[in-house]
């Protein structure tokens, strides 16, 4: 089951879940190590920890946007940074990529893997498909048009369209998948099998 790093507060605000970041240390570090930055100088609002949890949600978690949409590496990491506040020089370091790996390590599941993989390989179709548009219009723009080079192009334009139906049909389906799995995982988990009570915070009587 994923780790639920957000969570909505009483007002309808987006907040760090803190008792369950509690039960990983990588975490509590993250938020621990927010002493404070411009407009937050004691810390408590710890505005860098929210932006570096926004990132490795973005980066790890199966259903954020660019896991969803199967965007690669790169584009995942500009994507991530953006949609966190993060300076575009701004790296991960190893308590970062640590935390990513546990969320990752939280949410193995055959069907995932499988299911984003297939949802990157819709991704680069449509970069094929782009290549093949593009050649479609250098070869229309030539005076060497005949009947054979006429129903290749139609036999392209043709298949192009098929993919262009088919593809957003079968990615809602992926989608409708992933949430379905992630409904399981999460009803049949009680409690991540402790009845031990997390307190609000990484130390006791701390306001982090």
């Amino acid at each position: 089951m994923a780790i639920k790093i957000f969570q909505f507060d009483k007002s309808g605000n987006l907040s760090i879940n803190r008792p369950e970041i509690a039960l990983h240390d990588c975490f509590n570090k993250i938020l621990r190590r927010d002493r404070g930055t411009s407009g937050d100088s004691q810390g408590k609002k710890k505005q860098q920890a929210f932006k570096e949890l926004s990132y490795i949600y973005q980066i790890a978690d199966v259903l954020s946007l660019p896991n969803r949409h199967g965007y690669s590496d790169k584009e995942k990491e500009v994507y991530a940074k953006e949609m966190a506040g993060l300076t575009i020089d701004w790296k991960p370091d190893s308590n970062i990529l640590e935390a990513i790996d546990v969320y990752r390590d939280e949410q193995k599941d055959i069907s995932y893997d499988v299911i984003l993989e297939i949802l990157r390989t819709f991704r680069l179709t449509k970069k094929v498909l782009s290549k093949v548009r593009q050649n479609i219009e250098k070869k229309l723009l030539t005076d060497a048009m005949n009947n054979d080079v006429a129903i290749e192009l139609l036999g392209l334009v043709n298949t192009s369209i098929k993919y262009g139906r088919d593809i957003p049909v079968l990615t809602k389906e992926l989608n409708t998948a992933l949430t379905e799995i992630q409904s399981t995982i999460d009803s049949g988990e009680l409690m991540r099998g402790t009845k031990v009570e997390v307190p609000d915070s990484a130390i006791p009587g701390n306001d982090y």
